[in-house]
C-alpha cells in the first residue's frame, strides 16, 4: 500500500477540499477511516469542458454493504467483464512503483478502453482513501460512460434497481432534467 496526497480531482467540487463524511451513514472521516470517492462527469466535445453529474464519498463499511447487495449474477458478470479487459495486478504494480506523486496520468484515460478523458462523452472517477490520503492500489481509475454502459447491460434487474434506488435517493434530478443520472461503478 502506498499513500499519496489526495489529488484535487477527488476533492468535493463545491468546496474544493477533501470529503469529510460518508454520504450514507454520516460517519466523519478520521485519520484511519477508509472510504471511497466516486465522481461522475459529463463532457462536451469539442469544447473540452465538463459538468459534474454527481459526487460522493462512502465509508468502506457502507461501501462493502452496498457492493454486497449486488446480485451474485451481476458481481460475476462485472468481474468477468473487467478481468477480461484489465490486468489489475499489472496496474497495481505499475502504480505502486511509480515514483511520481502526481497521479493525474493514471486518471487521464479510461481504465478499460484507454481513451483519453477528453474524447469521452462522460466518465466516472473512483479512488480509495484513508483520512487525508489517497491509497494507491489498482485505484485511482477512470471509467468511460461507454464502458459503464456495457457493464450495466450485463447487470441483473435486481442490481440495476438497487443502483437506481441509490441514485434516486441521494441524487434527485433537478426539475426538467431528462437525462438518466449515471449509476455508481463499484470497482473498489
Amino acid at each position: 500500500m502506498r499513500l499519496r496526497p489526495i489529488p484535487p480531482m477527488f476533492y468535493r467540487e463545491s468546496e474544493n477540499n477533501p470529503f469529510d463524511a460518508c454520504l450514507v451513514c454520516g460517519k466523519h472521516f478520521e485519520r484511519d477511516t477508509l472510504y471511497v470517492v466516486e465522481k461522475a462527469f459529463q463532457t462536451y466535445q469539442p469544447y473540452s469542458s465538463r459538468d459534474l453529474v454527481f459526487e460522493y464519498a462512502m465509508c468502506i463499511d457502507c461501501y462493502q454493504e452496498f457492493s454486497a447487495s449486488m446480485s451474485d449474477e451481476s458481481r460475476a458478470a462485472m468481474d468477468e467483464y473487467m478481468q477480461g479487459r484489465v490486468d489489475f495486478d499489472e496496474r497495481e504494480e505499475a502504480l505502486m512503483n511509480d515514483p511520481d506523486p502526481d497521479t493525474s496520468r493514471w486518471t487521464s484515460s479510461c481504465l478499460v478502453s484507454g481513451k483519453p478523458i477528453q474524447e469521452l462523452d462522460g466518465y466516472q472517477a473512483v479512488g480509495l482513501f484513508m483520512g487525508n490520503w489517497m491509497i494507491v492500489s489498482h485505484l485511482p481509475c477512470v471509467i468511460g460512460s461507454d464502458v459503464i454502459g456495457e457493464i450495466v447491460d450485463k447487470l441483473s434487474n435486481k442490481t440495476i434497481d438497487m443502483l437506481s434506488g441509490f441514485v434516486d435517493e441521494h441524487f434527485p434530478k433537478p426539475p426538467g432534467y431528462e437525462k438518466d443520472i449515471p449509476r455508481p461503478v463499484l470497482v473498489a
